[in-house]
């Protein structure tokens, strides 16, 4: 798997899980094809957001939705881990298959593929990214 994502894109991600302090930040990542266009960010729904996190299901349709009707697709989730680990924990296991999962910590971003049973590496290309002929996604 191999996702591209623009520098200023990526820097919001990392503002908010600076914002986010000590909790763990959540989002999804909407696109098209290996291209990340938007990543809004989710209420963290976990019960202990300091630990985990859960993507508050109304947003999750409500994203998917509004990715569908912009011509655009769900890639997969993003959040951050406060620890600073790049790496997938056990508590984020579970992810669907073929998902990507993009983890912030600290400055730094990684990007892992769910396979059901693990995550494996992922490519992540960082840079000055558009897709003409797109409309913009407004957020939920």
């Amino acid at each position: 798997m191999r996702l591209a994502i623009s520098r200023a894109l990526l820097d919001g991600l990392l503002a908010a899980t600076r914002a986010a302090g000590g909790r763990e930040a959540c989002g999804l990542l909407v696109g098209h094809g290996d291209l990340v266009l938007e990543a809004p960010e989710a209420p963290n729904a976990a019960s202990d957001p300091s630990l985990e996190f859960l993507i508050d299901p109304a947003f999750h349709l409500c994203t998917q939705r509004r990715a569908r009707e912009a011509g655009r697709t769900l890639l997969g989730c993003w959040h951050s881990h406060p620890g600073r680990d790049l790496r997938p924990s056990l508590r984020d296991e579970g992810g669907e298959i073929g998902c990507a999962w993009l983890i912030v910590a600290g400055a730094k971003a990684s990007l892992w593929e769910a396979t059901g049973t693990g995550f494996l590496p992922a490519e992540l290309v960082v840079g000055s990214l558009q897709l003409p002929g797109t409309r913009a996604m407004s957020r939920p």
